[in-house]
């Protein structure tokens, strides 16, 4: 009982904006992970952006952007961490994205696939979303990943 009311008491000293994104991200983790368990990718691929063939795609975002980008992604890696539920690369990477477009902070989504094949012989995919050069999620070994497909905002891409 104690770690729980340690956990509480840091959430309760996060900034108030941070809170409300938590109290968002907590319920629409939860609905991102049955929308990418139960639905093929191509049905809901539309909300990461437009598909470009350009992966090498990079748009200037003010400072202010580039912060509050850093934070949303702190907080949906937070996020994830406590979920009881998976919580993997593409499911921060649609919670990011989201938060990001409604503040219309401009953002790259990579879907990548391991230059190696697992020891099992299979594919591995993996999501991130960058600002500008920085990685806001899923940031662990993306170098390791061949781009597959990248994804950007309608709002930039058109």
């Amino acid at each position: 009982m104690p770690r729980i009311y340690h956990k509480l008491q840091t959430a309760w000293r996060l900034p108030r904006q941070e809170k409300l994104w938590l109290a968002f991200l907590f319920p629409y983790s939860a609905l991102v992970r049955v929308m990418i368990w139960s639905l093929p990718f191509r049905r809901f691929a539309w909300i990461l952006g437009r598909v470009t063939a350009n992966h090498e795609a990079l748009f200037h975002a003010p400072a202010e952007q580039q912060l509050l980008a850093r934070r949303i992604g702190a907080v949906c890696r937070l996020v994830a961490r406590y979920t009881p539920w998976e919580c993997k690369c593409l499911a921060q990477a649609i919670m990011a994205r989201t938060l990001l477009g409604f503040y219309k902070a401009p953002y790259v989504i990579h879907l990548g696939v391991l230059k190696e094949r697992g020891s099992d012989g299979g594919l591995k995919a993996h999501a991130w979303l960058r600002v500008e050069s920085t990685i806001i999620t899923g940031g662990a070994d993306s170098e390791s990943y061949v781009k597959a497909s990248t994804y950007l905002p309608r709002s930039l891409s058109e």
